[in-house]
């Protein structure tokens, strides 16, 4: 877990050195409209996508914001937990980042938090004692997170009550081998009879309750806002291909991998098209030009390239351009990194 806050304090002092993504989508067409995205560092996408110059190709915020041509403002923070997100959101505009005037001005607004409830409160110790059947920890923290997330919507709407509010779940990270626990956590779970099998099924009863606070709000507030499903999508593929269910995830064991935040741009992108703010025909015609100048860019010297290129161009929805992009590039090394 040292390692895990020491990450997460590097991430912080990157996004400080990175300008940041307030970007307008440069298509030929005027922008159809502004998404804020706001929360942690998956939303902020500082860790996760590599190389780190790519982040506005790889991203799902930027993914979906130049497919469909918004205008697109990235103010999440990486290592935030809910209260802190409320903090932000009772700031006024400081700066040039103004993020409270777009998100009074957005058409959509995109929500990932949650999840630093759990990660920076020992996620280790609170799986070993849900291990051992004390749940108290757990249940004082989902306590607190039940009044924030509440104190989260409701900011939301009283700054902008007519946007699309979009919250995502959060993933089950969990996976043989998994570096989010110490080592030391997992030696004593192990000992309780347990195995790694039994270390994701903990991990989905835990993140359940976590999301159930997302779904339990709304089944008591109809219509507040919709449910981008992380969890779910991302747990799908896990049962259906272990393999291709860890390379959702970075190599730090939390945050997306480049293929995990395709995978959370299309999801959204399915609630942006059934809401009316996102045409599918020409945003993944879009989505296939980004992925074809990066194969063009960064593995044109390969030989199996023209065959992915060609994937892509024959690919019919979001996850078929990813999958071509994702099979085709898989464990080749962009040409600028190189000998």
């Amino acid at each position: 877990m040292k390692k895990l806050i020491v990450i997460l304090l590097c991430a912080v002092f990157c996004a400080t050195m990175i300008v940041s993504a307030s970007v307008v989508a440069t298509n030929s067409q005027a922008p159809s409209g502004t998404i804020v995205f706001l929360g942690d560092s998956i939303a902020e996408g500082v860790l996760g996508p590599a190389p780190l110059g790519e982040r506005e190709n790889y991203c799902y915020y930027a993914i979906l914001g130049r497919t469909n041509g918004f205008r697109y403002y990235n103010r999440s923070v990486s290592g935030h937990q809910t209260h802190q997100l409320i903090d932000l959101l009772y700031e006024e505009d400081n700066g040039a980042t103004m993020t409270a005037t777009h998100i009074k001005d957005a058409d959509v607004l995109h929500v990932s938090i949650l999840g630093n409830d759990l990660l920076q409160n020992n996620l280790g110790e609170t799986m070993l004692k849900y291990a051992q059947g004390d749940t108290v920890v757990l249940e004082q923290i989902l306590a607190q997170s039940v009044k924030n997330f509440a104190k989260i919507v409701e900011r939301l709407k009283e700054l902008n009550p007519d946007a699309l509010l979009i919250f995502q779940t959060v993933y089950n990270p969990v996976y043989n081998n998994t570096p989010i626990i110490a080592q030391d956590v997992l030696e004593q779970i192990f000992a309780l009879g347990r195995d790694y099998d039994d270390l994701r099924i903990m991990g989905a009863e835990i993140l359940t309750m976590l999301n159930s606070i997302v779904y339990d709000y709304l089944d008591e507030h109809p219509g507040a806002y919709v449910i981008a499903d992380a969890y779910k999508v991302f747990g799908e593929i896990y049962d259906a291909n272990p393999v291709k269910g860890q390379a959702l995830i970075y190599t730090d064991g939390v945050h997306p991998s480049n293929y995990g935040h395709a995978v959370l741009a299309e999801i959204t992108q399915e609630i942006l098209i059934d809401h009316g703010f996102a045409k599918e025909a020409p945003a993944i015609n879009k989505y296939k030009k980004i992925k074809i100048e990066q194969l063009e860019r960064m593995f044109g010297s390969y030989d199996a390239t023209p065959d992915t290129i060609k994937a892509v161009k024959e690919a019919t929805t979001f996850r078929e351009v990813s999958d071509a992009y994702f099979d085709g590039t898989n464990g080749l090394l962009p040409i600028y990194t190189k000998d």
